[in-house]
C-alpha cells in the first residue's frame, strides 16, 4: 500500500491525528503495510503511546481503507498527486514545522515548493494602495529569482499571484479545501494560469472537503512553513493574515511588514501592520527590496533593520 493511502486511511478514522499517526509510520515496515489486520494492531500499538484512541473493528478499519483508495484514484484522474511526509519530493522546509501536514494534494509543479519561497500575505478587501503593494511585491520577489506563495483569496493574495505571473515567475497557492473546486469561483481562471505557467496549487485536504473556519487557519500555516519568510502587505488587527504572521514567527521564519503610506497611519485598514512593527525581529518594508530578499537567503540570521521599497510609488 502506497504511504498516503495508508495515512488517508487513518486520516478517515475518528479519533486518530496527525501526530499519532506520524508515530505509527514512522518505521518503513509499517508504511508498506497492506492488510486490514495489521492497521488495526498498527492502532492498538500506538494506543500505548495515545490513551484517546479508540481502536476501531474490521469493518471501519475497510471501509476507511477503501474510501482512501477511491479518493487516491480519483485525484488521480483529475490530475492531482497525493505527496506524503514520507516521499523524496515532500517539501523540506514544511517538514520543519511543528505539526507539518502529512500530505499534500497538489495540482502542477510539485519542483516549485523546493525552491526559495517567500509567502505574501494580506486582507481580502485591501485599499487601492494595498493591492498595488502587493502585485509590485509578487513582481519583485519574482524578479530576484524567489517562487511566491500565497492563498489564492481575493485582495492581496490574487494581486500578489498576478504580480508575479506578469514578471514571468512562479508561484504557488495554497487552498484551503480540496482541490476538485476552487474558491472564490471568480479566481478560477487565475489559478488555471498560475498551473499552466509553471505553478502550483496545493492543499492538505482532499477533494470533497469544503472550507471552514479552521480549515483557513490551518492553511496558514503550510504558506509560512513552505517560505523562508512571509511578508504581511495589509491587515487590521485581526484576521487570517495575522495568524499567518504569527505562525510565521513561531516557525523561527523573517516576518517583513509593509510600513502603512504616511496619509494612511492612521487607517483601519493598517491597525495590524502598525502593531507588528512595534514587535521586535519584524523587518520594515519601505523600500527597496534587496536587503529583506539577501536576509530570506541567509534567513538563519536575524534582524529589525529596515528594508526601502522604493518602487511603491
Amino acid at each position: 500500500m502506497k504511504s498516503s493511502i495508508l495515512i488517508l486511511t487513518l486520516q478517515n478514522i475518528s479519533g486518530i491525528g496527525n501526530k499519532s499517526i506520524q508515530t505509527m509510520l514512522s518505521s518503513e515496515d509499517a508504511r508498506k503495510i497492506n492488510d486490514v489486520n495489521k492497521i488495526i494492531q498498527l492502532i492498538e500499538n500506538a494506543k500505548q503511546s495515545y490513551n484517546r484512541i479508540v481502536v476501531p473493528d474490521f469493518e471501519t478499519v475497510e471501509k476507511s481503507w477503501y474510501n482512501a483508495t477511491k479518493i487516491y484514484e480519483k485525484s488521480n484522474s483529475i490530475g492531482i498527486q497525493i505527496i506524503s511526509i514520507f516521499d523524496k519530493n515532500y517539501p523540506e522546509s514544511l517538514k520543519q514545522i511543528t505539526n507539518p501536514p502529512l500530505l499534500l494534494h497538489a495540482m502542477g509543479n510539485i519542483e516549485a515548493l523546493n525552491d526559495h519561497c517567500v509567502a505574501i500575505v494580506g486582507t481580502r478587501k485591501p485599499t487601492i494602495s494595498g493591492a498595488k503593494k502587493a502585485e509590485c511585491l509578487g513582481f519583485q520577489f519574482a524578479k530576484r529569482g524567489l517562487n511566491v506563495v500565497s492563498g489564492l483569496a481575493l485582495g492581496i493574495d490574487a494581486s500578489a499571484h498576478k504580480g508575479v505571473l506578469k514578471k514571468g515567475g512562479i508561484t504557488a497557492a495554497v487552498l484551503a479545501h480540496g482541490l476538485d473546486s476552487i474558491s472564490p469561483k471568480s479566481n478560477k481562471e487565475l489559478a488555471e494560469e498560475i498551473i499552466r505557467k509553471g505553478g502550483i496549487l496545493l492543499s492538505e485536504y482532499p477533494i470533497g472537503t469544503r472550507a471552514k473556519k479552521y480549515t483557513y487557519i490551518e492553511r496558514n500555516r503550510i504558506q509560512s512553513g513552505l517560505s523562508l519568510g512571509t511578508v504581511l502587505v495589509e491587515s487590521k488587527s485581526k484576521g487570517g493574515s495575522m495568524k499567518t504572521a504569527e505562525f510565521c514567527k513561531e516557525q523561527g521564519r523573517l516576518l517583513g511588514v509593509v510600513k502603512p503610506p504616511e496619509d494612511m497611519a492612521d487607517d483601519s485598514h493598517y491597525q495590524g501592520n502598525l502593531r507588528l512593527i512595534l514587535e521586535p525581529d519584524t523587518e520594515v518594508i519601505t523600500g527597496d527590496l534587496r536587503g529583506y530578499t539577501n536576509k530570506l537567503l541567509n534567513s538563519n540570521k536575524k534582524s529589525s533593520k529596515n528594508v526601502t521599497l522604493d518602487y511603491f510609488a
